[in-house]
């Protein structure tokens, strides 16, 4: 406990420590919520859309232009040769692992998927260039390229996603 002659020095004190809590006029402050503590909603600010461009510029157009040449070459090579794998796939299904046509069926099935890597090459370099535009257009939305890239990159996956899903399937048939 504080000694009389310590709340003595303080005493004085006391008035200058309530001042702080008065305006210069000597009122209290209101109590009243202030504009910004309202329960009114945020706005965001309005920001207008980033234009899209209505063609690519020559260079990316070029690079998609030999992408999409790329994977169809593939694709076309691949569809070629899918019927012949098929057949044989099915056929080394009813025969025992290690027999001539199971090891036919599994070089064909093997044959295929890497004729069909130009492909997989095709649609990784087509998700880079949408990335490096990405990067460019989060750094200066000028004119937007993405939405005219996107669809032919849609495009290239759906086809490799396809190829996948079949060459899984056959892989299943012959036992691999």
């Amino acid at each position: 406990m504080p000694s009389k002659a310590a709340s003595l020095i303080f005493l004085p004190l006391l008035p200058l420590l309530f001042a702080g809590c008065s305006t210069p006029d000597g009122e209290f402050p209101s109590l009243e919520r202030r504009p910004f503590e309202q329960n009114s909603a945020v706005e965001a600010p309005i920001v207008p859309p980033t234009p899209v461009a209505s063609s690519l510029p020559a260079d990316i157009a070029a690079q998609v232009t030999a992408l999409q040449a790329r994977y169809a070459k593939a694709q076309a090579t691949y569809a070629a040769m899918l019927p012949a794998v098929r057949s044989k796939a099915n056929a080394a299904a009813r025969s025992p692992i290690g027999s001539e046509a199971w090891v036919e069926a599994q070089l064909l099935v093997t044959r295929l998927d890497q004729e069909r890597s130009d492909a997989v090459n095709a649609a990784a370099a087509m998700d880079d260039l949408v990335v490096k535009q990405l990067d460019v257009e989060s750094q200066r939305p000028i004119l937007l390229l993405t939405p005219l890239l996107q669809p032919v990159q849609a495009d290239i996956n759906a086809g490799v996603l396809e190829q996948n899903q079949e060459i899984e399937r056959l892989s299943k048939i012959i036992g691999l």
